[in-house]
């Protein structure tokens, strides 16, 4: 399958009225390399692609080149066949959140601690809600694109909150941020 990134650099490159030009400035290339980036002829290098994201504060380009990763599979494609209406992508999100609330309320897990435990029909639920779950990420993905464009939500920053309320709660280890994503979420 032939990649949709540079498809997605140009759509919304030209939904902001950007020029080629004022692209390539902000990802420290030149026009040509735009050019050739939206033509598929030449793959997008991974910290151009960053640079672009962040430049345009692109939830569409960020969701499209975390789905084309091969390290994670559990990126979904962002929603682009969804009216992006905030009420629209609201009502998908809600939808999605429904299914996987019944799918994991329906598991009966308890005192099941290994494959050996678990009963075909546990697996099976278990799958479901695998399902229901995944398809929420493609949702969220879509609904803080939309908030984004539609209302200027500072995604970023918002992750970075996300981050430290997880260290805070002992969730997850702390761990230092790249500097660019630093330095990008405190100047907003």
């Amino acid at each position: 399958m032939r990649s949709k990134l540079g498809e997605i650099m140009r759509s919304e490159r030209t939904r902001r009225e950007w020029s080629q030009d004022a692209l390539a400035r902000m990802c420290r290339v030149d026009r040509t390399s735009i050019s050739n980036y939206e033509r598929g002829q030449t793959e997008i290098p991974p910290n151009v692609l960053c640079r672009a994201i962040r430049a345009m504060k692109s939830e569409a380009l960020r969701a499209q080149a975390c789905f084309e990763c091969p390290i994670n599979l559990m990126t979904m494609p962002y929603l682009d066949r969804v009216d992006m209406h905030p009420m629209t992508v609201s009502q998908v999100v809600a939808e999605e959140l429904d299914e996987a609330a019944v799918a994991l309320r329906g598991l009966r897990l308890a005192n099941k601690r290994g494959f050996e435990d678990l009963t075909d029909i546990d697996r099976r639920a278990m799958e479901h809600a695998a399902e229901q779950l995944v398809d929420l990420f493609a949702a969220l993905h879509t609904i803080l694109g939309c908030w984004q464009d539609w209302y200027e939500f500072d995604i970023d920053a918002q992750a970075i909150r996300g981050y430290e309320k997880l260290f805070e709660k002992g969730y997850a280890s702390v761990q230092a941020l790249p500097f660019e994503v630093q330095v990008t979420a405190k100047a907003a």
